[in-house]
């Protein structure tokens, strides 16, 4: 009994700690950018700084392509074999190696983009902002979840956010100095990136050996499955920044962005607990730590949703200033999306954590349907193309993506009883 307890306290005593953390590193990485979004809202106005957006948005999209799922799939394998270094380094230096060859494709793919799909007059913004990639390339936060130390996270990316945040706000003056910010964030990711890489191996305390091939070629069919669930789901979450810069206004791309902005900002709790708790589950693999976890998450969430709400017009005056009351319903409707987001991602990490992949694809595969479903009733104009339109159809992929997962949980004695692939 007492040994039982003592796991109990020091399993909670991890969570706690790592929750702590990523805490400190959201607070900063969330509230740094937003505390600078209304200053550059007033020095480069909204056409400006709608444009650097729509463009970091579709970079965002090549970056899942470099992503591929490592950070569930490699957090999930260096928590499950951590006690064993020999069998940690040869999972970290496959994935990392996998990404670099994936970056070259990525950077392949998206100069055949800028060549042939992008005026020539915003290829430096598009460059620039493509360096952000270097972040999804060579950051390793897959490895510090497995390791369940998130505090080098935390001083890497914090320490990060503040002096990119801090260069930003003194060399953007004019408009003229737009291409600072994302000459800045590029130069930043790739320093931070690289130097938390590095950090990995000093941790292991052993050097980069190129792994063979076919050691490479495991653990990327391995994440396959989640590869395209991470891919879709970046592509839809971005997406409709780049819809609304090509059937709308760059205009509309800033109040879309800042209404989904503070809608991720809210969701931050939910995301840094998920983050804290998923490699305790994978080591335990106790479905009923899960359910209490869950519980606690969905109270949470309530309240979170009911602060919005009540404070949204505080919250946009402080952005916008004076601003119309479609923004304040923009924010109200988008805030719908919260508790079917938070549902669906705590239920996607039952699936990831007890192994049933292909279910947590599927999941995303058919959301991603019902979202290019109701696009193309706005190209065809069956539905009008507005943002109420478009976040109603956010809305509408994010209920079905959390009515499949709750179908696979709840039948989850009918899937193949396996935990490991």
């Amino acid at each position: 009994m007492i040994l039982k307890f003592r796991n109990i306290s020091e399993e909670f005593r991890s969570i706690v700690k790592n929750f702590s953390y990523l805490s400190i590193l959201q607070v900063v990485n969330m509230l740094l950018p937003m505390l600078l979004y209304g200053y550059l809202l007033r020095v480069l106005g909204n056409e400006l700084f709608g444009k650097i957006i729509y463009i970091r948005s579709i970079v965002f999209i090549f970056g899942s392509l470099v992503k591929y799922g490592f950070d569930p799939y490699g957090a999930r394998e260096v928590a499950y074999h951590r006690d064993n270094i020999d069998q940690v380094y040869e999972i970290t230096v496959s994935i990392i190696t996998g990404k670099l060859f994936l970056g070259i494709i990525a950077t392949i793919l998206y100069y055949c983009f800028v060549t042939y799909f992008c005026p020539n007059e915003w290829s430096s913004l598009y460059w620039l902002s493509f360096l952000m990639i270097f972040q999804d390339l060579f950051f390793p936060r897959w490895f510090y979840m497995g390791i369940e130390d998130m505090k080098y996270i935390t001083y890497i990316m914090g320490g990060l956010k503040i002096v990119t945040t801090c260069l930003i706000f003194f060399t953007v003056s004019i408009k003229s100095d737009y291409l600072y910010i994302p000459l800045i964030n590029g130069v930043g990711a790739f320093i931070s990136g690289l130097f938390s890489c590095l950090l990995v191996f000093h941790k292991l305390n052993k050097s980069y050996q190129f792994p063979s091939f076919n050691l490479v070629k495991v653990h990327l069919v391995k994440s396959a499955s989640i590869f395209l669930s991470e891919v879709m789901i970046v592509a839809r979450d971005n997406f409709n920044v780049v819809f609304i810069g090509m059937m709308l206004s760059s205009s509309d791309v800033t109040f879309y962005d800042l209404c989904n902005k503070l809608i991720n900002l809210s969701k931050v709790p939910f995301s840094m607990f998920n983050d804290a708790i998923y490699p305790t589950l994978v080591h335990s693999r106790s479905q009923n730590k899960f359910w209490f976890y869950f519980k606690w998450g969905i109270i949470a969430m309530l309240l979170v949703v009911l602060v919005l709400n009540l404070f949204s017009h505080q919250v946009i005056s402080l952005f916008l200033g004076d601003h119309s009351s479609e923004i304040i319903n923009l924010l109200h409707l988008n805030s719908l999306i919260i508790p079917f987001n938070i549902f669906s991602m705590m239920l996607g990490t039952f699936l990831l954590v007890f192994g049933y992949y292909n279910k947590y694809s599927i999941s995303v595969v058919s959301s991603v349907l019902v979202y290019l479903f109701g696009l193309l009733l706005c190209v065809i104009k069956v539905m009008p193309t507005t943002l109420i339109s478009i976040v109603m159809i956010s809305i509408s992929a994010s209920v079905f993506e959390m009515i499949v997962r709750a179908f696979f949980v709840r039948n989850k004695p009918k899937l193949v009883n396996k935990t490991r692939l």
